[in-house]
């Protein structure tokens, strides 16, 4: 629902930038508790999802256990495995936007070219561009919030000649192209991620051959395998106490492993256990080639861990795949050539290295108060939100999933959550019910969080394990990851300091 202006802009009282599960939350906050119809939704892929939309390459799929990867609105308990493929990730998100009547309320294939604050109207004004138009419009609104996932956006490799010199298909996991047929090609995988291993593992008996090329291991842990019987799928659906109640102890169980990213002598006993059963997996399921390949020299924990999906057996067992960690200097034709001087067959080359993470929050300029500039004012190391929601001079915006945000061992759908909870806490009800026309964060605030942030990452294991982690910046900064438990955050988001708030008429810029 939107109001059209005789100029051609449009008003919505809450503007949501996102359909991923960030977006999906929130329009079910704003059609339920906070009883609000007048919303709308941006997002430049094609349908509801985020980054389930965006990937769709063979084998991807969730690593967080799936009776906990459902939001606490909709929990689902007919799970088809204990960790749910992508497929069934997206139909439960469609089913949540069928149910939740969402399907019109959204935008698609758009892109937001900026966000500016107007402080006399106490207005959002976000210019709107079709990505298939071209046509730009204004969309004003009295709260935003910015649901901007980080796995969208393809990282793409660049090596001399992949993108002129080859003649083969080359395609990003998160730009799969299922034209390509790879039925008994030679297959070469730049990566070694969580994407690589899965598409690995799915795709590597039906090929001729599959080179994976791989710059530094990865500590690879075994995962459950449990498979929800009938009985057990019936129970949770009939009796939905027992899979809150199975919930519960699933968010205490994954919960247990956040020592394991401090220091100390708990952290420091978790992290041995967990090395030496990953060993012994990799030494019990691969090849004895790869066993000291596969171990890295870092401490368990300070990547993502990666879960074990029948990557190392059967795909590394299969004797037409080959796990090197020779670098590609450069493709031609039809082959790929190393840094050590070795050349393998190239038929199909599949670009799995990942997401680019480096623009984050800025890849949209936002201005805000007194017109300060967003990327401006998260220059030198300040990229944060406060309680992962709100940044100064950016009133009304609320960021959900947003710096310092994600969890090396937890569910994201719960950090999501948690976000809403603290809006709900800070009075955003009252904000879109048009009660109050301002909500912000004190600077002294957000400088106290960023400094507490900081100071609990230096302590931890990410900034101090010895490796090279996407979590962390080009400057060594952690500002992916929240720096204390979930269960910190859960209670973080419903006691809040309320002096760290400002409602209200706002702040007067200082001199």
């Amino acid at each position: 629902m939107s109001t059209v202006f005789a100029d051609g802009s449009l008003f919505s009282n809450v503007l949501i930038l996102g359909t991923g599960f960030s977006g999906l939350a929130t329009s079910i906050k704003l059609r339920t508790s906070w009883k609000e119809a007048d919303f709308h939704l941006y997002d430049r892929d094609h349908s509801w999802g985020g980054t389930w939309a965006a990937n769709t390459y063979p084998g991807c799929g969730s690593d967080i256990p799936a009776i906990w990867y459902c939001l606490t609105s909709d929990p689902k308990g007919d799970w088809s495995k204990a960790f749910p493929p992508r497929d069934e990730i997206y139909d439960y998100i469609q089913q949540l936007v069928a149910k939740y009547e969402l399907r019109h309320m959204a935008t698609f294939r758009t892109e937001i070219e900026g966000c500016k604050w107007n402080a006399d109207e106490k207005l959002w004004y976000v210019t709107v561009r079709s990505l298939e138009s071209g046509k730009k419009w204004i969309h004003k609104c009295r709260v935003l919030f910015t649901c901007k996932g980080g796995l969208v956006e393809p990282n793409r490799v660049q090596i001399e000649g992949l993108y002129t010199d080859f003649k083969g298909p080359v395609m990003h996991t998160a730009r799969w192209d299922h034209s390509v047929d790879y039925t008994n090609k030679n297959v070469v995988v730049i990566g070694n991620g969580c994407s690589a291993i899965q598409v690995v593992a799915a795709i590597h008996d039906q090929t001729k051959s599959l080179t994976q090329f791989a710059r530094t291991p990865q500590w690879i842990t075994p995962r459950p395998e449990f498979v929800p019987g009938r009985i057990t799928r019936f129970i949770f659906t009939r009796f939905p106490f027992v899979l809150h109640l199975l919930r519960t102890i699933v968010f205490f169980v994954i919960e247990a492993a956040y020592p394991m990213f401090k220091k100390g002598w708990l952290g420091t006993m978790i992290r041995r256990v967990r090395a030496r059963h990953a060993t012994k997996n990799i030494q019990k399921k691969t090849p004895e080639k790869y066993w000291n390949m596969l171990k890295p020299e870092y401490e368990f924990a300070c990547k993502r861990l990666i879960f074990d999906c029948g990557y190392l057996g059967p795909a590394l067992n299969n004797p037409d795949v080959e796990l090197t960690f020779d670098r590609v200097v450069k493709v031609e034709a039809n082959r790929v050539l190393t840094k050590d001087g070795n050349s393998y067959p190239a038929d199909i080359i599949i670009d799995a290295t990942g997401f680019d993470l480096s623009g984050g929050f800025t890849n949209i300029p936002f201005v805000g108060e007194h017109g300060v500039n967003l990327e401006k004012f998260w220059a030198n190391g300040r990229v944060s939100a406060y309680e992962t929601v709100l940044v100064p001079n950016f009133p009304n915006n609320f960021l959900i999933f947003g710096p310092n945000s994600a969890t090396g061992h937890n569910s994201v759908l719960f950090a999501i959550e948690n976000a809403l909870k603290f809006c709900e806490s800070v009075g955003v009800k009252k904000l879109i019910a048009g009660e109050t026309d301002y909500i912000g964060v004190r600077a002294e605030a957000y400088d106290r969080w960023i400094h507490d942030v900081d100071t609990a990452h230096s302590q931890g294991l990410l900034q101090q394990g010895g490796c090279q982690s996407w979590y962390l910046s080009d400057n060594g900064r952690n500002a992916t990851t929240y720096p204390w438990s979930q269960l910190t955050a859960w209670l973080r988001a419903r006691w809040v300091d309320k002096n760290a708030i400002v409602v209200g008429n706002g702040e007067k810029k200082s001199k």
